[in-house]
């Protein structure tokens, strides 16, 4: 049976979760290492006597370990520009939080002018988190604005052929094996779901992935030159076999055969420009270069002009996929 996937899914866009995480990253740059940062924080509010959601704070500790500083920061992913009437309503939550010491207001779309005059009367400072305009951002570096990141990137020419070697206590000719396809439902041997896999094509891209990390073949394509073609065909022997399941009957799945031919090749990756600019002092920025892998993860140069270092920043697809963020310290 020969059933076989392998692809990635390349989305070159940052979602409300992405911009949260790469604040708190971007703020991090930009403070004393006797910070805490934490993403989604509960706050208590004394107006409405219960703990609310605030989306940035930051901690400033002194080296006695006390708190010195609490500021609060609430981003804004919206398509047009933050008014008045959001951060007025947003003032009221920093003035009702009597543990933040300062707040601020952090807008994907920038903000209106009446909306910049009533965060100045608060006292509310304002970023925006835009577009990085390579030519004028960031004075002491300069990232050419075609930049893109590299991967050198193990690829199979074609798709690979997925065989498994199957246990069934009926004769195969009673069972429809036309039916056995990627749809096909996967279960553990004991009917318990195996994590993040519900069906063939998700446990052919499991063993697949295992192949490429398999001693044998890693040393191939560890020695291996740009361009080059090598076949590969590993058996794996399944130590805790899978069960598919095709009508009423139950396959066991103890064995998989892959073969195939790699290539190596070396893969552009669309690169995004954003910096975190504060609106009444553009000396402060932070900004930087960031791409989505092919395992959906985010890489990241980031500089800032507080800290003139180089730094590199990951996040997992695991933090990207969570729909809420709640109480995730930046590192």
């Amino acid at each position: 049976m020969g059933i076989s996937s392998y692809s990635a899914n390349i989305i070159y866009m940052l979602t409300p979760t992405d911009i949260h995480l790469l604040v708190g990253l971007f703020s991090k740059l930009t403070t004393p290492e006797n910070v805490d940062i934490v993403l989604g924080d509960m706050i208590y509010d004394k107006a409405s006597q219960s703990n609310r959601d605030i989306d940035v704070t930051i901690r400033y500790k002194n080296d006695l370990g006390e708190e010195v500083l609490f500021v609060g920061l609430q981003v804004k992913d919206h398509n047009r520009k933050l008014g008045s009437p959001e951060v007025e309503q947003l003032c009221a939550h920093f003035k009702d939080s009597i543990a933040i010491k300062r707040g601020g207001i952090i807008s994907a779309s920038g903000f209106t002018k009446p909306a910049i005059n009533k965060a100045a009367y608060h006292g509310i400072d304002l970023y925006n988190f835009r577009d990085f305009d390579t030519g004028t951002d960031l004075q002491h570096i300069k990232f050419p604005p075609d930049f893109q990141f590299h991967e050198i990137r193990e690829v199979f020419t074609q798709k690979p052929d997925v065989n498994y070697s199957i246990d069934i206590e009926e004769n195969l000719s009673n069972i429809d094996i036309s039916s056995f396809n990627e749809n096909t439902p996967v279960f553990n041997i004991d009917g318990t779901a195996i994590d993040r896999t519900i069906n063939i094509g998700d446990l052919n891209n499991n063993f697949i992935n295992q192949i490429l990390q398999h001693e044998t073949i890693r040393l191939k394509l560890d020695k291996a030159l740009e361009g080059e073609v090598f076949p590969i065909n590993v058996t794996l022997h399944v130590e805790n076999p899978p069960v598919a399941i095709l009508g009423e009957t139950k396959l066991l799945l103890n064995r998989v055969t892959i073969s195939g031919s790699l290539i190596k090749e070396v893969h552009k990756i669309k690169t995004i420009f954003k910096i975190l600019v504060k609106i009444d002092n553009p000396l402060y920025q932070v900004g930087g270069l960031i791409s989505e892998l092919p395992d959906n993860s985010l890489i990241g140069l980031i500089t800032s002009t507080l800290d003139q270092s180089l730094q590199i920043i990951t996040i997992p697809i695991a933090e990207r996929n969570k729909k809420k963020i709640y109480k995730i310290k930046i590192k």
